[in-house]
């Protein structure tokens, strides 16, 4: 069954439910990096991120009858889409974390909204109306409010937020350039494949880069960072980025993006389970989060 066909009502509905869902298995893939940093080689980890989504989602596809679909895809554009769309942002990605915090990591997903919002505008002439800038500055307050509650001493820059910026805008172009490119294809074809594109080209990088002696073979075999490693790469990062593809078709890449502004509380709540704590402030900024979310959603709504 389709993803968006779970979700009884509007496809708006279906949409958002399904946007809160999604973010909040990315998010939860922030602090699983930043764990699985202490063990791995960045490169590697990459790899082992990318390699558990694609076969998560290729059985998924074979699961649901659609492996069908796999096989006539257009090969080009799904290698293309995969070493500049996937491998690169997820790399740059993992390497910025590096440099900087999972709650730093998150207050930059907040510019995801904006970053769509301009790339429409340049490259397809998407003139955002007032509701969805309202919406997104709504968004990135209460994104930044809920991070910003929560920091602690060792907050602050790092050096890592260039890449990790850097990685937000080749995922909002990979993001639209798949639904254009791959427009024949559904939500999980179009995940799995760019992401068995991309483990295939971080792969090949990785294994020159272990032979010149740039990257080192270090990872951590132990049980407790194995599962962490399977929760990151299969639902964090396999079945969200399908969440995220569904939710795109359904709402557009900017309004599904607004919906990544709540990262960061879900990185509170996370760091709540584990001793943790959330106050006020975070609330707040969620509960902006959703209402910028709704405005940004208005005029479409009222064309409906």
């Amino acid at each position: 069954m389709h993803p968006s066909q779970a979700v009884v009502g509007s496809p708006a509905l279906g949409g958002n439910l399904l946007a809160l869902l999604g973010t909040a298995l990315w998010a939860s893939s922030f602090p699983a990096t930043e764990h699985l940093l202490r063990g791995w080689d960045p490169l590697l980890l990459c790899f082992a991120r990318l390699a558990g989504a694609a076969l998560c989602l290729a059985f998924l596809a074979l699961a649901t009858g659609r492996g069908a679909e796999l096989r006539r895809a257009p090969w080009r554009d799904v290698l293309y889409l995969g070493a500049l769309g996937v491998a690169a942002p997820v790399f740059l990605l993992i390497l910025g974390q590096t440099r900087a915090d999972a709650v730093t990591v998150a207050v930059l997903s907040t510019m995801l909204p904006l970053i769509s919002a301009v790339m429409g505008w340049a490259l397809d002439g998407e003139r955002p109306r007032a509701p969805v800038l309202a919406g997104i500055l709504l968004a990135i307050l209460g994104g930044s409010l809920a991070s910003l509650a929560g920091s602690g001493p060792a907050a602050g820059p790092r050096g890592g937020e260039v890449l990790v910026l850097a990685s937000m805008v080749l995922w909002i172009w990979y993001s639209r350039a798949a639904l254009r490119r791959l427009a024949g294809l559904g939500d999980l074809a179009i995940s799995g494949l760019t992401m068995a594109a991309g483990a295939a080209v971080v792969g090949l990088v990785g294994a020159m880069a272990l032979a010149s002696g740039f990257a080192a073979p270090r990872f951590d075999p132990s049980p407790s960072a194995l599962v962490v490693l399977a929760w990151m790469s299969m639902a964090a990062i396999g079945l969200s980025t399908l969440l995220w593809f569904t939710c795109a078709r359904l709402l557009g890449v900017t309004v599904a993006a607004i919906h990544t502004n709540l990262a960061p509380f879900y990185v509170m709540l996370i760091a709540l389970a584990f001793g943790g704590r959330v106050v006020p402030q975070q609330v707040m900024g969620a509960v902006l989060v959703v209402v910028g979310a709704l405005l940004a959603q208005i005029a479409s709504l009222r064309r409906r």
